[in-house]
């Protein structure tokens, strides 16, 4: 598959593949070791270790007071008391991961590198993998193979991009390209998604999967960053202002225009507001559905890697630098708030009211928020 330009780029922890990811992964996994970097990830489980503890968790998520990070080997830590103390995670694969999503207290899912889809059905102590970079490529390869021998010249192309992507792999039995964000809108459906556009849904709860790089309106093979549902509508956002919402009719995801031409690392959907947010401080909302856009004066030239509903019309913006801003206008009027700044953050969840579980080079720390006003 091809793609423009690349938001970020990494150099391959594993076997010299090109990968790409979002910048606080990006900067998360280079600071890792790449020691025993030629292993195959998926053939033993993520090490126990302390080590685990100080890692750069990259993805955080919490469902009331049960709270999961993930980052690089198959680390995934978990706290069942909002974020004051941490346990390492059973993890089937050594494979890098990338985001955390979870339904609930109990059910969640994880994704990464080399194809990884993992489940947790206990809170995160324990997870299974659902789909790693095997089973993806056969799933597109039935899929394609099929559909273009019937005829379908979409199928054929789609087909061809794979086909050309695999001959150009170090591993050409495991798709490379890794799955940058999850979820789940009900216990049933779900979408992951990734570099090079790829997506996959699964109407069974994980069971089956179909492939959906085709349906995505994303013809260059943009990356897709992460997604979010206002309960009724999913979006997809990700680079060179790349912003898709599901048509559930047709089964087909069309393009929502943005004023903005960079990366965007999320999107955040609610009813009455869409915030679309990403490189150097940008964040524009729209109170229509993206017919129309406003730009959120943040006033930071770091990138904004969180904005996290707060209850009632609130939200709390989080940059990599460590600035954090309250806003219950839409973004209209920003209050920052004053929180300890200690390095770069990587992820970040709301963890309660008042406690912001903040991801960073050396692992989780809590912060509580200033109250609102």
């Amino acid at each position: 598959m091809v793609t423009g330009d690349f938001a970020v780029k990494k150099r391959s922890i594993l076997a010299g593949l090109a990968r790409v990811a979002t910048l606080p992964v990006v900067l998360a996994l280079a600071s890792a070791s790449v020691a025993g970097a030629s292993a195959d990830p998926l053939a033993s489980g993520a090490p126990i270790t302390s080590l685990a503890l100080r890692s750069p968790m990259v993805s955080i998520a919490s469902q009331g007071a049960r709270v999961i990070a993930v980052g690089p080997r198959g680390y995934i830590l978990f706290s069942s008391n909002g974020g004051k103390d941490w346990r390492q995670a059973t993890v089937p694969v050594r494979a890098d991961l990338t985001a955390v999503h979870l339904r609930d207290a109990r059910n969640g899912w994880a994704v990464g590198h080399d194809g990884v889809v993992l489940r947790t059905d206990n809170g995160g102590e324990s997870w299974t993998r659902v789909l790693d970079g095997r089973s993806v490529l056969e799933i597109l390869n039935r899929s394609y193979e099929t559909r273009a021998a019937a005829g379908d010249t979409v199928a054929a192309r789609v087909k061809g991009e794979i086909e050309r992507l695999m001959a150009q792999s170090a591993s050409p039995d495991v798709m490379p390209n890794p799955f940058l964000d999850v979820l789940f809108s009900d216990a049933s459906e779900g979408f992951v998604i990734g570099a090079f556009g790829l997506v996959l849904r699964t109407r069974d709860g994980g069971k089956s999967w179909e492939p959906w790089i085709e349906r995505a309106e994303n013809d260059r093979r943009l990356h897709f960053y992460a997604a979010a549902t206002d309960g009724a509508t999913l979006y997809f956002a990700g680079e060179q202002g790349l912003l898709r919402r599901l048509d559930k009719g047709a089964d087909h995801f069309t393009t929502i225009e943005t004023p903005y031409n960079g990366t965007f690392f999320g999107v955040h959907a609610a009813p009455g507001l869409l915030l679309a947010y990403g490189l150097r401080g940008n964040a524009w909302a729209s109170e229509d559905g993206g017919a129309s856009w406003r730009k959120i004066e943040t006033g930071v030239e770091a990138s904004i890697i969180a904005v996290l509903p707060a209850g009632g019309a609130r939200l709390i913006l989080v940059s990599q630098a460590g600035h954090v801003f309250s806003t219950t206008d839409g973004g209209r009027t920003l209050a920052a708030l004053q929180v300890p700044r200690q390095g770069e953050v990587l992820a970040a969840a709301l963890v309660g009211a008042n406690d912001l579980a903040l991801t960073r080079h050396g692992g989780v720390n809590l912060v509580t928020l200033p109250a609102a006003r």
